[in-house]
């Protein structure tokens, strides 16, 4: 895994191109979609996460903040074995905040330092399956994790 670069920019192309005319994924009225993750083990306190979720219509991206003009992101901050990740997906050209009912499958990439771009290194990559969101929010355990590889 080291030396393997996450191409954050593919990514958000691919939302931004891939999602046209899903309309009941998203909402002003409800712009906190949030994934809460509990139960990571200690040694990646401190270090930062994001992830990209998808199901057989659609991708989601969690990550603290995107900048779509730059391609770049930043990570959420793990905290006590747990993190709060904001939840983003295309919506008419602009990335906004997920508010939709739906099941994915997510890989989680953890990294060294909050900046997500073309250079971020990867030091952990989990992935959990079936993750049901309901009104853009949904919470996992690292426990459940299906597959699971690092390099840390």
């Amino acid at each position: 895994m080291t030396g393997k670069k996450i191409w954050f920019g593919i990514l958000v192309m691919t939302l931004v191109f891939g999602m046209a005319g899903i309309e009941n994924i998203y909402s002003q009225s409800n712009p906190n979609g949030t994934l809460t993750v509990t139960d990571i083990p200690s040694r990646f306190n401190g270090k930062y996460i994001f992830f990209i979720g998808e199901n057989w219509s659609f991708e989601i991206i969690g990550a603290q903040s995107l900048d779509q003009t730059a391609e770049t992101g930043t990570g959420a901050r793990i905290v006590n074995g747990n993190v709060s990740i904001p939840v983003w997906i295309e919506r008419a050209g602009d990335i906004v905040r997920y508010a939709g009912s739906q099941t994915f499958d997510i890989e989680f990439i953890i990294i060294e330092t909050a900046l997500i771009d073309d250079d971020t290194m990867e030091i952990a990559v989990f992935e959990l399956e079936g993750v049901t969101f309901t009104n853009g929010n949904a919470s996992a355990s690292f426990h459940d994790y299906v597959i699971f590889d690092e390099d840390f």
